[in-house]
C-alpha cells in the first residue's frame, strides 16, 4: 500500500509541475480542470479497483470509503465534465465558478482516496 500512495504523490507532483508550462493561447482553467480531472479519475479508478480485488483483507473503514467513492465520485465527476464543455464553449463567469467548485470536488475524492489506509 506504501509504494501505490508514493505513485500517486509523484503523479501529483507531476501534474503539478506541468500546470506552469500552459501554452500562451490555452485557457488555464480548462487546462487545470482537464488534468486534475484525469489525475483524480485515475487514482479513485485506482482505489475502487484495488479495494475490490482486496475486499477479504481490507478494513471496515477502507471499504466504507470505497462504497462511498463508488456511490457519489462518478456522478461529480460527470457533472464536472458537463461543466467543462459548458465553459469551453461559453467562458462565461457561472460557468467557470460551477467548473471550479465541481473540480474541487472531485479532488477532495481523490484526496480522500489517497488518504485511506
Amino acid at each position: 500500500m506504501k509504494l501505490w500512495k508514493i505513485l500517486l504523490l509523484l503523479i501529483s507532483l507531476a501534474s503539478a509541475g506541468c500546470q506552469t508550462t500552459i501554452a500562451p493561447d490555452a485557457d488555464p482553467v480548462v487546462v487545470r480542470s482537464q488534468q486534475a480531472l484525469e489525475i483524480s479519475f485515475a487514482v479513485v479508478d485506482k482505489f475502487v479497483a484495488w479495494e475490490y480485488k482486496n475486499q477479504k483483507v481490507v478494513s471496515p473503514d477502507t471499504h466504507k470509503v470505497a462504497e462511498t467513492l463508488r456511490r457519489e465520485f462518478p456522478p461529480a465527476f460527470q457533472i464536472a465534465m458537463s461543466l467543462l464543455s459548458k465553459y469551453k464553449s461559453s467562458r462565461d463567469a457561472e460557468s467557470k465558478r460551477l467548473l471550479v467548485n465541481y473540480v474541487d470536488q472531485v479532488k477532495n475524492y481523490a484526496n480522500l482516496a489517497q488518504t485511506v489506509q
